[in-house]
């Protein structure tokens, strides 16, 4: 009796050995993955998510930093070739048919049910999950909703561009936004913040590469991937509309000539101004920047005039943001605020860039980025001082975020004016101090963070 009692305890113990080492080894496997394997047969074929092990290096890691370009291509190389080592060591022997592998730690495959679990007791696996993106290539149905997304974000510039062009005609500085891009960096599989963005950068890198061949089959494009669920690349007149029909894409915007580069000028407008502002008093007199419209015709110019006279009175004190640079200074020139001015072509006029003393600035497409190359005041997200705003920048805001090193004392913006309410406002004239804290938040959220950097990242590649 007794031999049977031990008996029975042993396979008892046996058997709770092994629903504790099967629970070990699901631990990796999410609860929506382990439903499909519960309602497959060994043999059926699930699509899976299969995180690795590692992949924590970052651009500040590499060599060539701040060098953004040349670490970015280091990283790449780096991840690839971990995941070259980590893949055969994970799916070797097994019947896995690969769908996407990025310089990442995500890989897709296509797995026997009956394998998942082998897969996640590796020690290399991280978690699987059950593949659950599957882009469509359904199509919208109106060509009103198709021409809503060319003309969303840009004042229907590109629309106009592209019914106005021969069919053949190629549109440089596509921006195409993609829907269907849901999941934040807490629904990552790691526990530290800046390992799951970094990961979510992976997701997105996949998602990606699953529509691509759907969106882009048959066109004729230059594509770089940028971050997130954008694409930037140069097409065809006759092709924008046809990637537009995608229900999968969101808008697509132009980052050409809605902004162009900055022509040298001599003066073009002077004798207008010299008719507006007879004997003005003007030391010098610069015009700095023409803006173009859809036709390639100017439609204003930014100018710059040192005045002998310059009016002092307290009323008319600047505290503003105009691009993105901080406008802090105690006095006015004439005629313009703070000596920065804009000639509108069309209406053959001239106004502020800061159009009067309680902050209100001059609303022209493209003048806030005109500003920032060639203004003054110190540019929000320029952290190493030079006048700027570069990738390095955003570096710097990388690192700060992960206290690799201190956010400086000179991120912190000392305003000089007075905060009132708007009952003070309206009786004494002054402009509430804007509401912005630190020179590292360019997002202007109220927070420097990680965020910050990847928005200035976006900014100086022209892609926001």
């Amino acid at each position: 009796m007794k031999r049977i009692v031990s008996v029975l305890l042993v396979i008892v113990l046996l058997i709770g050995c092994l629903a504790f080492s099967a629970n070990a080894q699901s631990a990796k496997i999410t609860g929506r993955m382990q439903n499909a394997i519960d309602n497959s047969s060994p043999d059926d074929v699930i699509t899976a998510a299969v995180w690795l092990v590692g992949f924590t290096e970052t651009v500040m890691d590499m060599p060539g930093s701040p060098d953004y370009t040349q670490s970015k291509a280091e990283l790449e190389a780096v991840r690839l070739e971990q995941q070259e080592r980590l893949y055969p060591e994970v799916f070797g022997g097994l019947d896995a048919e690969p769908l996407y592998r990025g310089a990442g730690s995500l890989v897709v495959v296509r797995l026997k049910a009956a394998d998942i679990p082998t897969v996640a007791d590796n020690s290399s696996v991280k978690l699987v999950d059950l593949w659950t993106y599957a882009p469509t290539d359904e199509k919208e149905s109106s060509q009103e909703d198709i021409d809503k997304k060319i003309g969303y974000g840009s004042s229907d510039i590109l629309l106009n561009m592209i019914n106005e062009s021969d069919p053949e005609t190629y549109f440089d500085e596509i921006v195409i936004s993609f829907k269907g891009f849901p999941e934040t960096a807490d629904d990552m599989p790691d526990a530290d913040f800046y390992q799951r963005r970094r990961e979510l950068t992976f997701l997105d890198a996949a998602k990606m590469s699953f529509l691509r061949p759907i969106v882009f089959s048959g066109i004729d494009a230059d594509l770089s991937d940028t971050s997130m669920n954008y694409l930037f690349g140069s097409f065809k007149a006759k092709d924008i509309r046809t990637i537009a029909s995608y229900k999968a894409v969101n808008y697509i915007e132009y980052w050409g000539n809605a902004v162009l580069e900055p022509e040298v000028g001599t003066g073009f407008y002077k004798d207008r101004f010299d008719e507006f502002y007879p004997r003005s008093g003007i030391e010098k007199y610069e015009e700095l920047y023409y803006h173009k419209d859809k036709n390639g015709e100017v439609d204003w110019a930014l100018i710059k005039v040192k005045s002998g006279r310059i009016v002092q009175v307290q009323d008319w004190e600047i505290e503003e943001i105009v691009g993105n640079r901080i406008v802090i200074k105690g006095d006015r020139e004439y005629p313009f605020a703070n000596g920065y001015g804009v000639y509108d072509v069309k209406e053959d006029k001239f106004v502020s860039v800061i159009t009067d003393h309680i902050g209100v600035v001059a609303d022209y497409e493209g003048l806030g980025r005109a500003y920032d190359e060639f203004g003054e005041g110190r540019l929000i997200g320029d952290l190493d001082m030079d006048d700027e705003l570069t990738v390095i920048d955003a570096t710097i805001i990388q690192r700060c975020d992960v206290r690799m090193r201190d956010w400086g004392d000179d991120d912190l913006i000392e305003w000089n004016m007075i905060v009132c309410n708007d009952d003070e406002l309206a009786e004494t004239g002054y402009a509430e101090r804007p509401d912005q804290v630190y020179y590292s938040d360019f997002n202007r959220d109220g927070e420097r963070d990680v965020v910050d950097a990847t928005m200035l990242q976006r900014y100086v590649t022209r892609i926001g």
